[in-house]
């Protein structure tokens, strides 16, 4: 904490000075930072998040991962209700992951140290925001998707493997349920579980929107700051890592001119790491739960690697154009993500279902 205080107490300063020298830079970003927060995160999260929290209101996450638990505890070493972060964390993206393994953990249906790790894996960016931000958006290259979407999944799901075997070592695996200590009940009304839980959905998407607009302006004045001090033209890695290592699309945006054969790499890299912005927004979701942000921040290192690596040898392995596995359709791109989320949330629903069916017959 001490050296997080001397870092915010040097970078305060000088960030105020870098408002003063290039004012229209900074309200420009802080203008594009929540022209896209209003317009994208609030209309496509804030639902979401809303039945997030209704959801584990009315234990349908505990309820609906019983039956998961064949799957999660062989694969992750997880209880079964953390199947919820999963399948939405891997397609809402940042940070659905850390809320809902944050909420999962207050109501007491996984612990501390199980949501230190799932956190780790379940916080990626959007396979809506690769394909049509990233791919189709910044590069022009929509087929280029078919990699970035790769490295970026698999890196996550090998994570999640490789991080069930240290939770394997530290404990033996024993009934989840039946260890963890009875649960204190709290039934309410619909007006006060409706209540609460738009409450805490909208706490959380006002919180993103903050930490949108303050790294937006950090790192817009990082750049103007590196161009006056080292002005460049033509290619420039350094920018973009600059850019990217404070906020992911920045720096994703910095490498929009440089070959594809360059590019992508170094843009599976941006998104594996998901910037310093993503970070605080994780940290913010889960301050006061007693969970760690070591597996996550450890994640990222290897994610960075992983996903620059295997990038890398796709890129020199395979042409681009014939890389394309899907084609884009022409709907927005919200109502793509709700259609993506909500097919996701079908699909986990029926899957329960039928593990609890085969489960009830299987016994009999």
């Amino acid at each position: 904490m001490n050296r997080i205080r001397y870092f915010m107490t040097m970078l305060l300063p000088l960030m105020v000075i870098g408002m003063l020298l290039w004012p229209q830079q900074a309200s420009g970003a802080a203008a594009d930072a929540l022209s896209l927060w209003w317009q994208a995160i609030v209309p496509a999260l804030l639902p979401f998040f809303i039945c997030f929290e209704l959801f584990m209101a009315l234990d349908i996450s505990q309820s609906c991962g019983r039956p998961l638990e064949v799957l999660m505890r062989p694969l992750f070493a997880l209880p079964g209700a953390a199947s919820l972060a999963l399948v939405l964390g891997f397609c809402c993206g940042f940070p659905s992951g850390a809320v809902i393994a944050a909420g999962l953990q207050r109501r007491g249906q996984i612990s501390a140290a199980e949501a230190s790790r799932l956190i780790a894996f379940t916080n990626n960016a959007s396979p809506l925001y690769i394909r049509l931000g990233v791919a189709g958006g910044i590069l022009g290259c929509p087929q280029a998707a078919s990699i970035l979407l790769f490295c970026q999944y698999s890196g996550n799901f090998l994570l999640g493997l490789l991080l069930s075997w240290f939770g394997r070592r530290k404990q033996v695996i024993a009934d989840f349920y039946s260890a963890l200590p009875p649960q204190k009940k709290i039934y309410s009304s619909w007006g006060n579980l409706l209540k609460e839980g738009c409450r805490r959905a909208a706490e959380n998407v006002a919180l993103i929107g903050c930490y949108m607009c303050f790294f937006s302006v950090v790192t817009t004045l990082l750049l103007a700051l590196w161009q006056w001090l080292a002005p460049t033209n033509g290619e420039n890695y350094l920018s973009a890592v600059i850019a990217g290592f404070w906020e992911m699309s920045l720096g994703v945006k910095a490498l929009a001119n440089l070959p594809l054969e360059q590019a992508v790499p170094w843009t599976a890299l941006i998104l594996a790491w998901g910037g310093v912005s993503v970070q605080a927004q994780v940290a913010a979701m889960i301050a006061g739960c007693g969970i760690h942000m070591r597996w996550y921040l450890l994640g990222r290192l290897f994610h960075c690697l992983y996903s620059y690596g295997v990038a890398r040898y796709l890129v020199s392995s395979i042409s681009l154009p014939a890389a394309a596995w899907f084609t884009i359709p022409p709907a927005p791109s919200v109502y793509l993500f709700w259609q993506q989320a909500v097919w996701a949330i079908a699909i986990w629903l029926t899957l329960a279902f039928c593990l609890r069916i085969f489960e009830k017959y299987h016994g009999c």
